[in-house]
Formats: C-alpha cells, sequence, structure tokens
C-alpha cells in the first residue's frame, strides 16, 4: 500500500500523468478489480467523458465518484444505509420550524429569527460543525466556561448568546433526525467506519483528482482508503516550497494537504511519495507559460511576448458580455470548436443574465454551470401563493400569483379568460369571503368569436374546485405531514406532474434541452422536499403560518443541478466551483475590484472576531475571511493558467447606473508581468470601441440591430464605415422576411399618429358629434389623448379603490341632496341651524356611501375612518354654503341640472360648415338666480375637492371652457326653463374640504367662524355689473368679500382684485368659446390625432395622463414636441379674442 501525490504547477501534466496510469491499469486488466477516480462534485461528468474519450468504449471497471458519492457506494457495498438522507432544502424547513418553536428561549435572536439569512446562516454553521467534528456538548461545555469566568468583554458576552441560540436549535434539530435520517457529513464518517472494520477497498485502484483542501470528515474518509490500497492523488504544488507551507503562498492550501495527507499516510503505515510532474507545459504560448510562473510572484518577471493575452476595458458589464460572445463568435467561424472555449467570471449572479442574453444573440450554445435556484421556478410560486391563499383568506395579489405560474388552472381556460377574471376581481375587490358570496358571478367573458363560452361564474367554480379540498385540509391539519400531504394533494389535484412533462416536451421539440430538463429536475428536488418534511414532520404538532413559513424557507433553499445537454458547447462557469477542463481559449470577465477578487464580507453566524476567540478555545473551524481573501489569487492564478492558446481578461469601467468601476488589482498583476499585452476598448456599439466596424458583423439578426443604429447616425450626420453599406447590402439581397422591413421601418421610423381619413372619423364618432366640453378641454390639451379615449375608447383597468372622481361624485349628490332637503324645511337659511346642517350632512353621506365603488367605504376599518373624514367634509362645506346663502341674494335655482338630449335643458348645437351637428352636453353642479330690480342674474357654481380659479388665458387656450359654456347654456335657454330672462353673473368654484385654522394666538369663536368663512371663500370670474355685484355680497361696503372674489373701494368702484369683467365681455367670450369649439369638433372630424400636448411655463398635461405609456411622446424624437401657450395678460387676452372674433365675422 502506498500514497503517491503527483504534485506540480497547473499546466505541468499532472491530471495527464494520472488518467495514463488509470487508463494502463485498463489496459492490463480490463475486467479486473475497481478503479476509483475520485473528483470533486464538479468534475464528475467531467471526467466521465474524458475517460470515454481516451478509452473509446464503455468502461466496467471505472467509477467516477465524488465523496458523497463514494460514501454511498461504500455503504451499499457493506451496509449500514439505513437512513436516508435530508436534503438540503429540508434541512432548511426543518430549523426554521424549530427556530420559530424556541423562539421564546432564544436571547440573542429572540427577535430577528425570522429575518432574511438567518435560517441559511444556522444551517451553514451546523454543517461546519459536523464537517470538523464539533458537538453541541463541546459549545456548550465552551459556553459554561465562559459563564464561569469572573470578567467577560462585551464580545464574550455576545459569544455566549450566540452559543446558547446555536446549540439550542442545533440539539433539537439533531434530536429530531437521529436514528431517522443521515447528514452527507455523517455519511462520509460512517462510510470510513466501514472501510475501517472491513477491507473493502483492498483490491481498489485508487485515483484523485482536483482536490487542493479536504475537511477533517473527507480526510477521515481518505485515510480510510489509503489504509487499504494503493491510491494516487494529482495536487496542485509548487515544487520549490512545499515543505515549508506559507500562509501567505500562493499554494498554501494545497501544500497544507500534502502535508495532511503526508501525516495520514505516516499514522497509518502507509509509504508517501510525492513526484513532480516536470512534462510540457500545457500552452505553447511563451507569454502564457511566463504569466503561470510568475503570477504573484515578487519582484514580478516582465515577459517581451505578449502573443496570447489580450486585455479588455469595456463601457459595461453588458459591454464586457457582448464582446466576449462575438470574439467567440469570429473564433468559431475560424475554425474552434465550442467545446474548446470556456468563459468564467467570480460573480455569475450579477454576470450570468447578462451573458445569457449576449450568447442567444450571437447564436453561441452554451452551457452555464451553476446550481437552479427552484424560487425561481413557477412550481415554487405555486406552492408558496396557494399558501397564502389559504392563510390569508384569498387575498388577489396572492390567488393571481398562483394563478399566473400557469398550472393552476386547466389547459382549457385561455389566457384572454383569465386576464378578464381578473380585472373582474379588481373592479370589485373580490376577496375572502366574496368568494363564497351566493350572489351569481353571471357576466359573460368576452371571446374573439363574439360569443361568450364561459361566465365569470364558471370561472370561479373552476377555481373553487381546485382550491376547495385544498382549504380543507390545510385549515383541519394537526401535524407537520398532514400539511404537507396537503399540498401534495393539492399537486396531483392540479395535475402538476403532466403540466410539466407537457412542458419539457415543449422545450426539447423547440431545441432547448437546458430548459426542458430543469422541468424534469424540480418535479423530482419537490417531491423529495416533501417526503423529507413529511418524514420529520410525522405527528409533530404546528401551525399554518409556521408551516407557510417552513415551506417558504425550504424553497428558497432548494436548488437542482443538470448536465450539459450538448458536447460542443461553450462552459460559463464561476472561478471558485467550476472546474474548467483543458480549453484553447478562456475569457475572464469582471476582473474588477470587489468582483475578482471578491469582497468577502462575513455572512458567517460567528462573526470572524468570534471565530478567532473560538479558535483560541481549541476549536478547529473552517478557514476565515482573511484565508479567503488569499484564496482569491489561487483562483485568478488558477483561471489564467488554464488555456492552451488565448486569454481574454476583461474589466468593466462601469456599472449599469453609469457608477465608476475600478479594474481589479489582478489586472496591474497581468500589465506588470506582460506590459506588450495589447489593451482594447470595448464597447456595445462601435463608436465606443477601437477594433474595427467589422467586429460587430455578426449573426443576421445581431447586424440588422446594429446597422439601424448605424444608419441612424447616419442621418444625423456622422460618418459610416463602408463595411455597414456591405452588411445593408447583403441583408437587402439575402432576407426575404420582414427583418429587412423592419430595419427600414426603424430607420425612418417618427413617433408621429397618421392622420383618420374624414370617412374613418365620421365612422369612429359618428356623423354627429356628441361631446362634453371636457372633450375638447382634453383635445386642446393633447388631440392625441382625445383620439384615445374617446376614439380607441382606452380605459385604465378598473381597480377597487377609493380614487378622486369617486369623492368628487360623492360631494356633488351629497351637497345637492342636502341642498334640497335643507330647502324644503325653510327656505331662509337663517333659519336653519347648525346642527341641523350637520345632521342633513353626514345622514346625507351615510346614505350615498353604499354607492360609491360597490360600497368601498363599509370594506374595511380604513375606509370606515375615511367616511367618517368624508362626512366631517361635507357637513361643514354645508355649514359654509348656507352661511355664504345668509350673505347673499342668490338662492339656488337647481343641482345637478343636466343639458343634452332628453335632459332637464336642451343641448347646445353646433352646426360645422360641412354642415354636420356638434351636440354639446353635460351636467350642472349648481345654478343659482338672483332676482334684483336690475334684473334676474344667474350664475354657476362648481364644486371642487381641490383649490381651483379659472384663468382668461386658459380659456383662451381652449383649457377652461366647461364653466362659462354652462353659463352660456342657462342663460341661454333661461325663458323656457325659469320663465324669465336673465343676465350672467359669473362662474364661480366652491372648495369642499374641511381646512385646518392656525393662529399663533388663542381665537375667540367669532374670530373662527369668520376664518372659516375666508377658507371657504369662492373664486372665479363675476360679472362687473352692479346689479350682480350687490347680489353675490350684500353684506359688502368696502374692501374684500368674504365670500367672493370681490373688492369694493371707498368710492363704491371695483377694486384690481376683483375677478370681474364686463357684462359685454362676458358676451365676447360666449362668442369667442362657440367659435372656438366649432374649430375644435372640425378638427376632430377631419381625423386630427397629432401628438402636440401643450407646455405652459412648466405644466404639462403629460404628467397624469393615462396613455403616457400608449402615446410613447419623446422630445429626443423627431416630430415629438410640445405646443408652447405663452403668458398673457387678461386686457391682452381680450384684445385677441375681440380680433378673432372680427376675423370669423369677416370670413
Amino acid at each position: 500500500m502506498a500514497l503517491t501525490v503527483i504534485g506540480g504547477r497547473s499546466g505541468t501534466g499532472k491530471t495527464e500523468r494520472l488518467l495514463q496510469h488509470l487508463v494502463s491499469c485498463i489496459k492490463r486488466d480490463p475486467a479486473g478489480p475497481p478503479i476509483i477516480l475520485l473528483v470533486p462534485e464538479q468534475m464528475t461528468f467531467q471526467m466521465e467523458r474524458e475517460l470515454l474519450k481516451r478509452a473509446g468504449r464503455a468502461l466496467t471497471r471505472v467509477r467516477v465518484f465524488s465523496f458523497t458519492r463514494l460514501a454511498y457506494h461504500i455503504l451499499e457495498l457493506e451496509g449500514g444505509m439505513i437512513h436516508p438522507q435530508l436534503s438540503k432544502a429540508g434541512i432548511h424547513g426543518l430549523l426554521k420550524s424549530n427556530a420559530a418553536e424556541s423562539g421564546e428561549q432564544l436571547k440573542l435572536f429572540r427577535t430577528s429569527y425570522e429575518a432574511s439569512g438567518f435560517i441559511d446562516q444556522v444551517e451553514e454553521m451546523m454543517t461546519e460543525c459536523r464537517r470538523y467534528s464539533i458537538t453541541c456538548s463541546s459549545l456548550e461545555t465552551l459556553s459554561s466556561k465562559l459563564i464561569q469566568k469572573p470578567e467577560r468583554s462585551a464580545l464574550e458576552e455576545k459569544l455566549m448568546a450566540k452559543l446558547h441560540d446555536f446549540t439550542l436549535i442545533q440539539r433539537k434539530t439533531e434530536e429530531q433526525l437521529e436514528g431517522r435520517f443521515i447528514e452527507s457529513e455523517d455519511l462520509l464518517r460512517l462510510a470510513a467506519e466501514k472501510l475501517q472494520n472491513r477491507k473493502t477497498a483492498e483490491n481498489w485502484h485508487v485515483f484523485a483528482d482536483g482536490f487542493h483542501e479536504l475537511t477533517p470528515v473527507e480526510l477521515e474518509l481518505f485515510t480510510a482508503i489509503v489504509a487499504q490500497t494503493d491510491v494516487r492523488s494529482a495536487i496542485v504544488a509548487d515544487e520549490s516550497n512545499w515543505e515549508e507551507p506559507d500562509p501567505l503562498d500562493l499554494f498554501f492550501r494545497s501544500h497544507q494537504l500534502v502535508h495532511k495527507l503526508k501525516a495520514a499516510a505516516e499514522e497509518e503505515g502507509v509509504s508517501f511519495s510525492i513526484e513532480f510532474a516536470s512534462g510540457g507545459r500545457r500552452s505553447g504560448k511563451p507569454a502564457l507559460q511566463h504569466l503561470e510562473a510568475s503570477v504573484f510572484r515578487y519582484p514580478p518577471k516582465t515577459a517581451e511576448d505578449a502573443d496570447g493575452i489580450e486585455i479588455w476595458e469595456a463601457v459595461s458589464r453588458r459591454a464586457e458580455c457582448e464582446a466576449s460572445a462575438r470574439q467567440i463568435a469570429r473564433l468559431v467561424k475560424a475554425g474552434k470548436r465550442y467545446k474548446d472555449i470556456a468563459l468564467i467570471t467570480r460573480d455569475l449572479e450579477l454576470y450570468g443574465p447578462v451573458l445569457e442574453t449576449a450568447f442567444q444573440q450571437e447564436h453561441i450554445p452554451y452551457f452555464l454551470d451553476r446550481k437552479r435556484p427552484a424560487k425561481e421556478h413557477p412550481l415554487s410560486e405555486l406552492i408558496k401563493s396557494a399558501l397564502e391563499t389559504i392563510e390569508f383568506n384569498w387575498p388577489y395579489e396572492s390567488f393571481f400569483r398562483m394563478v399566473k405560474t400557469g398550472l393552476f388552472f386547466p389547459e382549457d381556460v385561455t389566457r384572454s379568460e383569465i386576464d378578464q377574471f381578473e380585472n373582474y376581481l379588481l373592479a370589485r375587490g373580490i376577496k375572502s369571503w366574496r368568494w363564497r358570496e351566493a350572489v351569481s358571478w353571471d357576466d359573460p367573458v368576452e371571446t374573439a368569436e363574439g360569443t361568450p363560452e364561459r361566465t365569470m361564474e364558471d370561472i370561479r367554480q373552476i377555481a373553487l374546485q381546485q382550491m376547495t379540498v385544498f382549504e380543507e385540509d390545510m385549515l383541519q391539519a394537526e401535524s407537520l405531514s398532514d400539511f404537507v400531504e396537503a399540498v401534495y394533494q393539492l399537486l396531483t389535484v392540479l395535475n402538476v406532474p403532466d403540466r410539466l412533462a407537457a412542458w419539457h416536451h415543449s422545450r426539447t421539440a423547440e431545441g432547448k434541452p437546458e430548459q426542458a430538463e430543469e422541468h424534469q429536475q424540480i418535479w423530482r428536488e419537490i417531491v423529495r422536499l416533501l417526503d423529507d418534511l413529511h418524514a420529520v414532520g410525522d405527528g409533530r404538532k404546528t401551525e399554518l403560518h409556521v408551516f407557510r413559513e417552513t415551506m417558504e424557507t425550504a424553497l428558497d433553499a432548494l436548488t437542482y443541478s443538470i448536465i450539459p445537454p450538448a458536447f460542443d458547447q461553450v462552459l460559463i462557469g464561476d472561478a471558485e466551483i467550476s472546474r474548467v477542463p483543458q480549453v484553447d481559449v478562456l475569457f475572464v470577465i469582471g476582473v474588477n475590484e470587489n468582483i475578482f477578487p471578491k469582497k468577502l464580507e462575513e455572512h458567517s453566524f460567528f462573526q470572524e472576531e468570534e471565530r478567532e476567540l473560538l479558535e483560541q478555545s481549541g476549536v478547529e473551524l473552517a478557514p476565515g475571511v482573511n484565508s479567503q481573501l488569499l484564496h482569491e489569487n489561487f483562483l485568478f492564478y488558477r483561471a489564467v493558467a488554464q488555456p492552451s492558446e488565448k486569454l481574454y481578461c476583461a474589466y468593466a469601467i462601469a456599472d449599469d447606473a453609469g457608477k465608476r468601476l475600478q479594474p481589479s488589482l489582478f489586472i496591474d498583476q497581468l500589465k506588470e508581468r506582460v506590459p506588450a499585452a495589447p489593451h482594447y476598448v470595448k464597447g456595445t456599439v462601435p463608436e465606443d470601441e477601437s477594433s474595427p466596424a467589422e467586429t460587430f458583423i455578426t449573426t443576421p439578426d445581431r447586424t440588422a440591430g446594429l446597422l439601424a443604429l448605424q444608419l441612424q447616425r447616419y442621418k444625423e450626420g456622422y460618418s459610416l464605415d463602408p463595411v455597414w453599406w456591405s452588411a445593408y447590402n447583403w441583408l437587402a439581397q439575402h432576407q426575404n422576411d420582414a427583418r429587412f422591413e423592419m430595419l427600414l421601418g426603424s430607420l425612418h421610423h417618427e413617433n408621429k399618429p397618421v392622420s383618420l381619413s374624414q370617412g374613418a372619423a365620421a365612422a369612429l364618432y359618428g356623423q354627429k358629434l356628441k361631446a362634453s366640453v371636457s372633450r375638447f378641454e382634453q383635445f386642446n390639451a393633447c388631440p392625441f389623448s382625445q383620439y384615445a379615449r374617446y376614439g380607441l375608447k382606452l380605459r385604465e383597468r378598473a381597480r377597487y379603490k377609493l380614487e378622486a372622481p369617486d369623492i368628487g361624485m360623492l360631494f356633488h349628490d351629497a351637497l345637492k341632496e342636502v341642498s334640497e332637503q335643507l330647502q324644503q324645511r325653510s327656505k331662509d337659511p337663517e333659519n336653519l341651524s347648525q346642527e341641523e346642517i350637520v345632521h342633513q350632512a353626514e345622514q346625507t353621506v351615510e346614505k350615498l356611501a353604499p354607492a360609491i365603488q360597490r360600497d368601498i367605504l363599509r370594506s374595511s376599518e380604513r375606509y370606515a375612518y375615511i367616511l367618517h373624514k368624508l362626512k366631517g367634509v361635507v357637513a361643514q362645506a354645508a355649514v359654509m354654503l348656507n352661511e355664504q346663502s345668509k350673505r347673499s341674494h342668490f338662492i339656488p335655482a337647481g343641482s345637478e341640472v343636466g343639458f343634452g338630449s332628453g335632459k332637464e335643458l336642451p343641448p347646445l348645437m353646433i352646426t360645422l360648415d360641412s354642415g354636420a351637428l356638434v351636440e354639446v352636453s353635460g351636467r350642472i353642479d349648481r345654478v343659482d338666480r338672483a332676482d334684483t330690480d336690475k334684473g334676474t342674474y344667474l350664475r354657476v357654481i362648481d364644486y371642487k375637492s381641490s383649490d381651483k380659479d379659472i384663468k382668461l388665458e386658459d380659456v383662451y387656450y381652449g383649457l377652461a371652457l366647461q364653466m362659462l359654456v354652462y353659463l352660456d347654456v342657462v342663460t341661454s335657454f333661461a325663458v323656457n326653463w325659469l320663465n324669465v330672462e336673465a343676465d350672467p353673473a359669473g362662474v364661480l368654484y366652491f372648495h369642499v374640504h374641511n381646512p385646518m385654522l392656525r393662529s399663533d394666538h388663542k381665537m375667540t369663536l367669532e374670530q373662527i367662524e369668520k376664518e372659516l368663512l375666508k377658507a371657504f371663500k369662492m373664486k372665479g370670474l363675476l360679472s362687473a355689473e352692479e346689479g350682480a355685484v350687490d347680489a353675490h355680497d350684500h353684506t359688502l361696503q368696502e374692501g374684500a368679500s368674504d365670500i367672493a372674489p370681490l373688492y369694493v373701494k371707498k368710492d363704491g368702484s371695483q377694486g384690481a382684485r376683483s375677478k370681474t369683467i364686463a357684462a359685454e365681455h362676458f358676451e365676447l367670450l360666449r362668442d369667442y368659446i362657440r367659435g372656438s369649439m366649432k374649430r375644435y369638433a372640425e378638427k376632430i372630424m377631419d381625423g386630427d390625432t397629432s401628438l402636440k400636448p401643450y407646455r405652459k411655463k412648466k405644466e404639462v398635461p403629460c404628467t397624469y395622463c393615462a396613455y403616457r405609456s400608449f402615446c410613447q411622446f419623446d422630445q429626443s424624437l423627431p416630430g415629438n414636441s410640445y405646443r408652447v401657450l405663452s403668458e398673457k395678460k387678461q386686457d391682452d387676452i381680450i384684445e385677441l379674442m375681440k380680433e378673432e372674433g372680427d376675423n370669423s365675422h369677416d370670413s
């Protein structure tokens, strides 16, 4: 028996020599005793392929094992595998459950055991304890020693609390697993014990490769094998200094391993020898050989030859990935195989998604060497959201997360039906008990054919059928195993296995084997997790919320691996975990500060200073942060030593947000040792790069996209490399599909809606245009928004929530009814008490509330509070309206007065030049009349939930027409309506609110009432007629009115602070607005859909426009610009209106 270590630096032929020995054993005796090749788990598949390639046939003698699989093999041969192994996800779930049950007993983590990452840290620490043979008892002994110390530092106090909490959870977990399950570390220890008592391995030929360190339990099993048979192991080691391991040395860990193996062999009485491979280097490139030999050695030695090494400075991480993909595509065109190329990074989580996109764009087959997190798969989300749906009583968000996994409804329920069902529930706020309300949801589901096949009730019943048994099982479950059985039963009811199998076949047919394999793997792993939890939970009492948290923790920890689905593909790997096979070309990307070398933060349960304290107490732990930092150098060395022909090292100078990034110190290592290595700038477009434009010509799809950008630059006056004209001509000749048309379309794209023909407009809007005044205002804000709303009839998704329009409607209806009820009691406002008004207002709001958004104001405690506040607002407004009435000669003439076909007042009719008619209709909040000795006056009042005023410049620009059109309507039809001719008195806005009065001194009741009256002072535009002014506020003698925008000077004339205009100007406004509405209607019927929003100072209608994502207005695009409205003085506006009126009469 002998242990032989084959040492040597990377690329010196260690593995080659090892495999030669192995193959010679096979050739000497093809049917001889077993040959075991022991490698890290990540290398097993790779080594199996390599052996098959060398042997050229199936190998019955050889078994390629990781330590875990070898332990399984030994226990299968010798017996002893009497307990199943609990999965890592199962352990996470069990730990979560135990932490929840132990919450009150915890000292340090009593309030934080639910924090994200806590269970991960506990599980990792428990694994570390098993690997390094640290028992609960040893930790409890250490804690007892600390307790007995007369004086303890703050660090020791914290460590004591941590030890208490950790051992509490650890012991509880180990007691539950003892005699029922086995951990992977215990599996190795058990296998070692079996070997020590038997001679199982004495006829084996054992080879090992790929290890540069071993955990204590791995070393224990390895030693047990060494004690029985000859073993050869290839280990990275430097012949010049392996005998005295230096913690700062590049090969410290592997040198330590050699010494541990030597000591183990000597202890077992086995001869130990080390031989160093000194064959030819892996690379024939002098620069690569020099880099392998000199990196991290001081003083640095420089190489004159730089052939085989390139350094890339990329403008972004995306540029790194895209430049790598383009270069790989060129290499393959030049004759390389994809399998001869690999790419590694230190952060696959950061770079993986970007790399996948870049490789797919270049049609490069690749294998992303990482464990897939189960939480990203729809099945995991289905389980999580189903549990939430039951626990939280069918909330909308959880239910539709479950539905959108694609695994809930039967396949014959279409996506369109699901979308409509979602809209239905959203609009009605259906959740919790309303799922089972007796009312049938008979609304039909719309179909493309127009004939509904299902109603919302049909879909509700399907959903209930899918979930009813599950809900009953979950609510009746008492033990952990009961809950697990309910989950498995749900997956069976939903036919999940068959659905996943169908997805697998579909992805296979699409040529996506990796995605296909994921659907098979996830089902196997989920079933294993459920089996594990069922086994540990048999008879163990728990509650629904604890089980949901347990499942979420377990699913978040669940990962699964897949084997590479093809041979000829590029490996994308992690610099630490992945084992890159011998390749010709290697890309190392992300060589940035804090990425490679990785910024190692303390995520361990015990922090670095606490670990040092434990080690001082004799507890052997895994290497800490400082050791890991030094290990980063070895990972970079191992990476750059891999390629035989070409090494590309890339770093980014900015992240996705444009923040500056620094290159890694490893880049300095390269530059110092190979100063002649070419340094290239890489970008996502040619102008960012120092490379020729030809390097961007790759696949037709990718080239077409870049060509569009280049041609756009050419249009803007930039020069164009001739290669792009060649690409243009090639695409024009070879692309028969819509790709080239799309290219040309993008080149000439303008975000400019096409106007409708008059015929199309007439078909869309009708021969008679029926419009509200707000429609004309919207047209003037932006013609396209009018088209989107009234032409295309686009609407935002209805949601069950209280919106501003709902509150406005409540205010309007409540104040109308309050006014009518109070008028029935007394015509004189003086006879109404404040208590009477408040009581009536509150009663009215209570009565009207159910009509608002399907009784939303009674749907929750929050909305009940809002209802209470709204009652206060309406009551205060009603009181103030009554106070204003006491000071005014105006009395209500009508509330919610409608004008239009079939309404109280006829519509306002406008005849267009084409002879077409426009029917303007609407509803007026309130109309007041004042009968004076100078005649009858009418004014229009609009209730607003926000502070609002009228500006003549907004009237001129067509942005504020409504109030003046309403005044025009009521005065024009006064004779028919009120049997009296009437003059306009003005338009006013009444702000419905409940103001908070502020004062720096105590106010009397009279002062409070006066301040309240001022807070409700109406704004608007009034007639300067003396009779009208007096009617608005008959108490006003001098100064400012408390109820209307009036100011009277000492001589009785109107002051500048009054918002009044002459009576003839009201006539001018009426004529101007009617002419304006005619013009607007002409444009609408002519098909104007122009994307021309206005800008007035900083004000633009796009801020609150519902169609922003639809119109895609962008000032950077040609033709997309605001229609700038300049400020104008009131007198100038009057003159402009006169001029435009004169011009229209002349024409």
